[in-house]
């Protein structure tokens, strides 16, 4: 049965692929971006700021939503590096942080807990919530040790989200996601920084590859699993908290080798700091999502030589060849 979602954060990947998944099922599909609220042809209202706790009601009025995911979120690189945070003013830093990824939040849990239809929520959450924990993988009972704002910020919301289910018996759901990539990812991530230079590559371009870290590893998933995954815990009767990844951790230079190798190439040269140390990331245990019927349609390395030939084509539309 066709039914409304309400997608804040719909122009970002994540958006942008719910979005589509949603329509090719026949829903109708209202997404808010900071250009306004759409309902996929025509932008319908002005920008809506997440922390005006009376325009979020409204909303949800509006449109009557049966569910709510939130994928809105602050992140800046800043915090990726080492001591990163003093790259940056810590105030405003942790200032955006929690507006965005914290009261716009606390705003569509008060209203939907006071709204007739009391949609279904869902809270997209991250893998940085738990830190640097000494364990090679994290599941949904994994200590939450956060070492940046945003980690921070995020395991505020994730409590936030537990207060609203258990003591307003609100079905609001949250998905704690490790990385996970698509060609519409920004070219600011080092996986579409890598599949670009592939497809430079491919065209004669011989430049080395710069690289802050090629030995980290990291859980990845493709972009379409994880937004599968994020409508398959909403249709569920129970909600809850669920860790969304694959369980296998790879470098970076796997996934080099795998983006240049799609396009025929050997793996390029590589430039790094000289400080440049192994940074082992933890893998999700996925097995609660598994239970509920998960599965992966693009696996690695599909969804990387699908990238990488992506931006292989359009770097030839732009030069012309």
């Amino acid at each position: 049965m066709a039914k409304t979602v309400l997608i804040v954060g719909a122009a970002g990947q994540d958006g942008t692929l719910l979005s589509r998944r949603h329509r090719r099922q026949g829903d109708r599909v209202i997404g808010l971006s900071r250009n306004g609220v759409s309902d996929g042809t025509v932008v319908q209202h002005a920008p809506l700021d997440l922390c005006d706790p009376l325009a979020v009601p409204d909303l949800i009025d509006r449109y009557r939503p049966q569910t709510i995911y939130y994928l809105a979120a602050y992140h800046h690189s800043s915090e990726d590096r080492p001591n990163g945070e003093q790259a940056a003013d810590l105030r405003e830093l942790f200032k955006r942080s929690v507006d965005t990824n914290l009261l716009g939040w606390l705003n569509w849990l008060a209203a939907a807990d006071s709204a007739r239809s009391r949609p279904r929520l869902f809270y997209a959450s991250s893998s940085l919530v738990f830190g640097h924990p000494s364990v090679p993988v994290a599941d949904e009972n994994a200590p939450l040790d956060p070492k940046n704002p945003y980690g921070i910020t995020k395991v505020s919301a994730m409590q936030a989200a537990d207060f609203y289910r258990e003591n307003r018996d609100l079905h609001v759901s949250t998905g704690i996601l490790f990385n996970h990539e698509s060609i519409r990812r920004s070219t600011s991530f080092v996986t579409r920084k890598i599949t670009q230079a592939a497809a430079r590559a491919a065209l004669g371009d011989s430049s080395p590859l710069a690289l802050r870290n090629p030995w980290a590893t990291v859980d990845w998933t493709a972009a379409e699993d994880a937004v599968s995954a994020m409508s398959l815990i909403c249709d569920q009767e129970d909600p809850g908290t669920y860790v969304i990844g694959t369980g296998i951790t790879r470098s970076v230079m796997d996934f080099t080798e795998e983006a240049f190798g799609a396009l025929g190439l050997p793996a390029p040269r590589i430039e790094y700091p000289e400080d440049a140390i192994p940074k082992k990331g933890i893998a999700a245990r996925p097995e609660k999502l598994m239970r509920i019927g998960w599965q992966t349609e693009y696996p690695w390395p599909k969804w990387i030589h699908r990238m990488a030939k992506t931006d292989y084509r359009l770097a030839r539309c732009r030069s012309g060849s």
